[in-house]
């Protein structure tokens, strides 16, 4: 039985015991307040002496088949007033990346976690003076999302255990899209999901909806219900109904936002003289082409970015692997940047991969379904 439990965990992408000790990790982080609290609260300290503040647990950790001796928890606190209660920015795996030629491979990315272990780094954003009981209460009552987002990150790290080599291009796509900023909330969307739907985030949503599952004490019973009320699902929904004429109307609500970008680009000009002269095209929709043009160029030089800095840090080809290795895998991938001909073209295909990975990951994330408990504990 416990064979079969575990072969459904792996179809479902959820590695045995990685939900377990996200828990455990979790109730540490708890514990540790009974350090930090009578050390630092008991003076008047105030949570900004928590910056940088590192949590090590030592002991025999195992996911999966995988076994690793350490999980470090870091604590990042930003101050910002704007906030009127404590929030959690961000919570991320670190890891440390390689790039360089392996032989039958070519030009390879290798990345690493921390020497012994996992990493994770939790910024929290607070206003000015927060008390460090504020912060403790704040973790209890985030406990859920909290532990389905360690799982989340726990997967990123078994993933770099299962697979340390990785293709560049992967990963320059998925840097690209994580760095590209849009106040323009149907282009923000769009390039959201190519990160959301990316595969090396796809591999980790079943774990994190079961840390959450597990968390709230989902049962089959209500799995459909709970399920269709998480951001899991309002994102794979939102990704299978995206269309480019979709993204085009929803432009429409954006004309004077689109003219900041345009100003910014200084293309403005360009533009309103096309407009004067070609004075039966609707104003707008011209508006819209030319601004998802603008915007695939964007994306393009990005990535072209992204390229730069990985090919400055090739730190372990042979020297006489180094040049063609990197000329090699540089002409492809700016191959691939260029292969689209339009920019029609380029969102048209996007979206349809979009469209294409929410399936792909509607299925996986129905198989954790089958790891939930008949009835509640």
């Amino acid at each position: 039985m416990k064979d079969f439990l575990q072969f459904i965990k792996e179809a479902a992408g959820v590695p045995d015991n990685l939900v377990q000790t996200a828990n455990l990790v979790y109730k540490r982080v708890l514990e540790e307040f009974e350090t930090i609290i009578p050390l630092y609260g008991s003076i008047g300290l105030t949570c900004e002496v928590l910056k940088n503040y590192i949590i090590k647990y030592r002991e025999n950790f195992k996911i999966g088949n995988k076994q690793f001796p350490e999980i470090e928890i870091s604590f990042n606190i930003k101050i910002d007033n704007n906030v009127k209660n404590i929030e959690i920015e961000e919570l991320q795996h670190v890891y440390n990346a390689r790039y360089g030629h392996v032989k039958d491979r070519g030009f390879v990315m290798k990345k690493f976690g921390g020497s012994k272990g996992a990493s994770v780094v939790i910024t929290f954003l607070m206003p000015e003076k927060t008390e460090i009981e504020k912060l403790k209460e704040f973790i209890t009552l985030e406990k859920s999302e909290i532990i389905s987002s360690i799982s989340h990150e726990l997967k990123h790290y078994f993933d770099l255990l299962v697979k340390s080599e990785l293709r560049p291009d992967k990963t320059l796509d998925y840097s690209a899209y994580l760095n590209f900023a849009s106040d323009i909330f149907p282009i923000y969307d769009f390039i959201f999901k190519l990160y959301y739907f990316h595969d090396i985030e796809n591999s980790v949503r079943p774990s994190e909806l079961l840390g959450l599952l597990d968390s709230e004490g989902i049962t089959k019973s209500n799995f459909k219900e709970f399920f269709f009320k998480t951001e899991i699902w309002d994102q794979i929904d939102g990704a299978r109904k995206m269309t480019y004429e979709g993204i085009k109307k929803d432009l429409k609500d954006y004309s004077d936002e689109m003219d900041e970008v345009l100003e910014e680009l200084g293309i403005m000009d360009d533009y309103l003289n096309f407009i004067n002269k070609n004075f039966l095209l609707d104003p707008l929709e011209t508006k819209i082409e030319i601004f998802l043009s603008a915007t695939y160029k964007s994306i393009k030089s990005l990535k072209v970015d992204q390229l730069k800095k990985i090919l400055s840090h090739d730190s372990f080809s042979p020297l006489r692997f180094k040049e063609t290795s990197k000329e090699q895998f540089m002409a492809k991938y700016l191959y691939d940047i260029q292969k689209h001909t339009t920019y029609k073209e380029f969102f048209k295909y996007e979206i349809k991969k979009i469209n294409r990975e929410a399936n792909k990951l509607f299925r996986k994330v129905a198989g954790v379904y089958s790891l939930t408990p008949d009835v509640s504990k």
